[in-house]
């Protein structure tokens, strides 16, 4: 019999919390992190070996049940591993239903995925994107790539590297895994007051452990979290759903993004640009610090990378740039569509062909290139506004208000402006050597 759905009070989101964890509880939920990891094994090997003994080799015909492990399947053998091992048992027993769960959903993908390869039209899209992709690598030798390949298996997961560790979390006092405020509240900006300051309590992990983070609306319903270490810091995702507050605005709007000139031009409504200088400032410093790594660290491609405890310094450096960098501009971003939805009763996008029209400059042996410092500066001030995020807050948020939002595609865009220098670069180039001749 199917499973029952229930209604869901309001509409899911996913919020960020920064953990404090001391030593002894970062020692268990690595501990927690690589049990979940030795389980996503242990069942990928399980329907690995029921797939080839119940019909995956030549000659055998078994079938008295399915070839794969489903969901259910799969929980009954982790209520014997709980019953059996302790150490199992003291864990949530949700954190390893979860991982089955993901597992299940995994091979879903993979099954999908491989029928839809059975199109012509779709196996080409792809084989040229893994083509593409592949190229980077100088050792890769040229092939055409399998369905198989192409699909998305799922892979093992490296245990000495496992970094993620799902739970079943609630807001209840008497929950086995919860997150409870502590302290006063914090007013916001819009006059409304949130909890900052938070204590996780987790089944299995010695104390509460300290969480910073905010909910903008106190949440409806509770669903699920997953814990993931990244660049040296535990974080939660915690998904809740909540009511949302966004209200919509009067004015019919119509975005066209520019990107050049101004980040985009808004008829209906006379709305502040978002200010990237932060960004380009934070993108300065991690270009020197990517230029000081390879003048003091320069190796080959193919070749491994250097290892010493200055190199491993730097590498974290530039990591937590990155991960600033992409905060703050996802941060500017969100701003500025809040901004845009409480204004509009509609939105028009006309979206920018951005991967077309930011190609680099750089030549071939049939074509010549010609100003790549020029094309690539272009290019990049593109790309690192982000206008893809941006389109996509658009269209989530007008959902959450109730308003159309239609994207359309922008047949004359000013990106196009790099590709129209790239060019004439290239032809004077051209002509300067013919005369040389």
């Amino acid at each position: 019999m199917a499973k029952r759905k229930t209604e869901r009070p309001g509409q899911p989101r996913r919020y960020t919390f920064k953990l404090y964890p001391s030593e002894r509880q970062s020692e268990v939920l690595f501990a927690q992190a690589k049990m979940m990891a030795e389980l996503w094994n242990g069942l990928l090997q399980r329907n690995e070996d029921r797939y080839w003994r119940m019909g995956g080799q030549k000659g055998v015909t078994h079938v008295e049940g399915n070839k794969l492990l489903g969901y259910e399947a799969m929980t009954y053998d982790i209520t014997d591993l709980r019953r059996e091992c302790p150490e199992w048992a003291a864990m949530l027993c949700e954190c390893q239903r979860r991982v089955a769960n993901a597992l299940a959903d995994a091979y879903k993908a993979f099954f999908r995925r491989f029928k839809e390869l059975s199109s012509p039209a779709v196996y080409e899209i792809e084989a040229a994107k893994w083509k593409e992709k592949k190229r980077r690598n100088p050792n890769w030798l040229e092939r055409n790539p399998t369905r198989f390949d192409l699909a998305g298996y799922p892979k093992y997961r490296a245990i000495a590297r496992a970094n993620w560790a799902p739970y079943r979390i609630k807001g209840g006092a008497k929950a086995e895994c919860r997150l409870m405020p502590q302290g006063c509240l914090r007013k916001r900006p819009n006059g409304r007051e949130s909890h900052c300051n938070w204590r996780l309590t987790l089944k299995g992990i010695p104390g509460a452990i300290r969480a910073r983070g905010e909910f903008p609306e106190a949440p409806l319903a509770w669903t699920d979290a997953d814990l993931r270490h990244k660049n040296g810091v535990w974080w939660l995702s915690v998904a809740v759903d909540n009511k949302s507050p966004r209200g919509a605005g009067l004015a019919p709007l119509t975005l066209r993004f520019n990107l050049i000139d101004t980040f985009a031009d808004i008829d209906g409504a006379d709305i502040a640009q978002p200010d990237f200088r932060a960004v380009a400032a934070i993108q300065e410093k991690l270009d020197a610090l990517k230029s000081e790594r390879d003048t003091r660290w320069p190796w080959p491609a193919g070749k491994p990378k250097p290892s010493s405890r200055a190199y491993d310094e730097i590498c974290r450096r530039i990591g937590n740039l990155s991960a600033h960098e992409v905060r703050v501009r996802r941060e500017l971003l969100h701003e500025w569509t809040t901004l845009v939805v409480s204004k509009a009763s509609s939105i028009t996008i006309i979206k920018p062909p951005v991967k077309e029209t930011t190609r680099t400059a750089r030549g071939n042996h049939k074509e010549w290139g010609g100003a790549v410092d020029l094309v690539a500066s272009l290019n990049r001030k593109v790309l690192s506004q982000s206008p893809a995020s941006a389109i996509q807050m658009l269209e989530y948020k007008a959902k959450e208000a109730g308003i159309p939002c239609e994207v359309e595609p922008d047949l004359a865009p000013a990106t196009v402006v790099g590709a129209a220098l790239s060019k004439a670069a290239r032809t004077v180039k051209r002509r300067k050597r013919k005369q040389e001749t």
